[in-house]
Parts: structure tokens; sequence; C-alpha cells
């Protein structure tokens, strides 16, 4: 069993890229990316649970706010999970 001295950790350490470095750029879509990929991982979940359940249903309500932002919200009903 090798051990590590404190110098050798801090080498390691000190070699980490930041992702916010300058000469990173943030996608022009990156907004629509995350947006489908939570829609995607909501999408997914909700199914899991409707097919876990047998008899339940998400009833889902899509709403925007007038300052900015937007979503769905989803709620499960007339089941045995719920």
């Amino acid at each position: 069993m090798s051990r590590h001295s404190d110098n050798s950790l801090q080498e390691s350490t000190n070699n980490t890229v930041l992702l916010a470095s300058p000469t990173n750029t943030i996608p022009k879509d990156s907004r629509e990316r995350v947006q489908q990929f939570m829609h995607n991982l909501q999408d997914e979940i909700c199914k899991g649970l409707e097919q876990l359940d047998g008899e339940a249903r998400f009833h889902q309500d899509y709403w925007e706010r007038a300052e900015g932002g937007e979503g769905r919200t989803r709620v499960i009903r007339e089941g045995r999970v719920a």
C-alpha cells in the first residue's frame, strides 16, 4: 500500500482546468439544449411513474412569466402512486 504525501496531492490539484476560462465559449444554443434536456428528463420520469402505477396519468400546465421564464408543471392524478 503506497502513501501519498501532501505535496503530491497539491501537485495533482494544481492542474485543474477551469471550465469558465476565457478561452471557453458558451454555445449560442445552450439555453435551448438545456431546456430540451430537462423536458426529455421530465418526460422519462413521468412515463416511468405512469408505467409503475399502471393507472395514473400526468396532467400538465404550460406557463410563461411576463418578466421572463417559462416551463411546464405536471401533476400525477387518479392513480395508486398519488
